[in-house]
């Protein structure tokens, strides 16, 4: 059975989805999770109409994309992004003011933090809800935005999700990665609350929405081709696991023998001896 055919809204998104899948180049990722409990973030309203949000950001449950997220990828870029003030948009707004901002944090492996980070810019709280034995990262925030509140409290903005820039990872036999050494996302670029659990081709959609992924003029994208290892990455896209090599040696005989019959096309050509009168 052949892989399942990857749709694109730009040459920008499908150019970047094949660099993301590139050793050697950087683009950034982005991921989303539904929540703690039932698909949903929990959220408490607070006496000044701000709500606070609380759940899972990213668990290393293997995502539609095949990546595995392993909480260790996140230190110490979640540090730094914390001290940051670590503002929170709502899907992805990120060139509008932000609706909120992560209070707490915590990278855990089974149910026992690996490590916390309070936000400096606000009081230290605690979380409101046990992490039940789970590995990932956890978060507490505050969305003090009406209408991204309203949204919140309402149900239908109801995930975590982030972008950050992909370092280092380790490919997987199905064509996904595993993202486990610390490191691995450097940095985190933002947190947001969405509606829109991401998809296969959603990740370059949302890092292009977010300006990340700037366009590529046609004659860098013919440079770009040239890199023989963007077009591993394309053969390893398009086709499926272990049949690259035999389309490659394929491509190469049709080739050569088109060239062949080029050649037994044309008219032979004979000198002329002008020597003989």
């Amino acid at each position: 059975m052949g892989k399942q055919a990857k749709f694109f809204n730009s040459t920008e998104e499908a150019i970047a989805f094949v660099l993301s899948r590139t050793p050697g180049t950087v683009v950034p990722i982005g991921k989303s999770f539904t929540g703690l409990k039932d698909g949903l973030m929990l959220a408490v309203v607070n006496s000044d109409g701000s709500v606070d949000v609380e759940g899972w950001i990213s668990t290393p449950m293997k995502d539609v994309e095949k990546d595995i997220m392993e909480p260790e990828s996140f230190d110490p870029a979640l540090h730094d992004y914390m001290q940051r003030g670590a503002p929170m948009s709502v899907e992805h707004g990120t060139k509008l003011l932000p609706v909120g901002f992560l209070q707490k944090a915590a990278l855990d492996r089974d149910g026992k933090p690996m490590r916390t980070v309070d936000n400096p810019k606000h009081p230290a709280i605690e979380f409101r809800y046990p992490f039940e034995g789970k590995t990932g990262w956890y978060g507490r925030g505050n969305i003090y935005d009406p209408k991204a509140a309203m949204g919140v409290v309402k149900g239908t903005v109801s995930s975590f999700s982030w972008i950050g820039m992909p370092k280092e990872w380790e490919d997987l036999p199905d064509g996904g990665r595993r993202f486990s050494k610390p490191g691995s996302i450097n940095p985190l670029l933002e947190t947001t609350v969405t509606g829109y659990p991401i998809n296969t081709s959603a990740t370059m959609r949302i890092a292009k929405a977010s300006g990340y992924v700037p366009a590529i003029p046609r004659q860098d994208i013919q440079k770009l081709l040239l890199n023989p290892l963007v077009v591993d990455a394309i053969i390893d896209i398009l086709l499926p696991s272990g049949v690259a090599s035999g389309a490659v040696e394929q491509a190469l005989a049709e080739s050569v023998r088109d060239e062949l019959k080029k050649s037994q096309q044309k008219k032979p050509y004979y000198l002329r001896d002008t020597t003989r009168r």
